[in-house]
């Protein structure tokens, strides 16, 4: 009896060892298809951040908002339907940011640098220049410390 009991166990723990790994490597392609990378093209040479993307209007309003910390070479990709002048604000937020807007030919249109948190009584709206089609949140000071600069190409993927 104690040998079908050990064949048993033996079977159970290859089986939940697979499905362990295939729930992984199913998350894992899942997180993949919502996350790209972004290449801001400067004058010091490239610097690559990994982007959450936030193409839906829920993903939109909710941004970054509530998170606590940022990685230094990550941020977020927001993709709109078509250019336009998107407003944004700090509403919620618990980091610094810079807010990257790209123009729909992959060129930095305008940059918000250092925006600070606030509460929505007190907030203002940051708007760019000229039409964007996709915005990138990073930390606060990255485009200083890569040299960022309107006119810069960007690169997603």
């Amino acid at each position: 009896m104690s040998s079908k009991i050990a064949d048993n166990i033996k079977r159970n723990r290859v089986a939940y060892t697979f499905l362990v790994i295939l729930i992984v490597a199913f998350s894992a392609y899942l997180l993949g298809l919502r996350e790209n990378s972004v290449t801001f093209h400067t004058e010091i040479g490239p610097v690559t951040i990994a982007a959450e993307i936030a193409d839906e209007q829920g993903e939109w309003v909710q941004g970054l908002s509530g998170r606590e910390t940022l990685g230094e070479k990550s941020g977020m990709l927001f993709v709109f339907p078509v250019p336009d002048r998107y407003a944004f604000w700090m509403a919620g937020m618990k980091i610094s940011l810079d807010i990257i807007f790209v123009s729909q030919d992959n060129r930095i249109v305008d940059i918000a640098r250092d925006l600070q948190p606030c509460v929505p009584e007190q907030c203002t709206t940051v708007v760019p220049g000229s039409a964007a089609r996709y915005v990138v949140e990073v930390n606060a000071g990255f485009a200083e410390r890569y040299g960022l600069r309107i006119g810069d190409e960007v690169e997603i993927k």
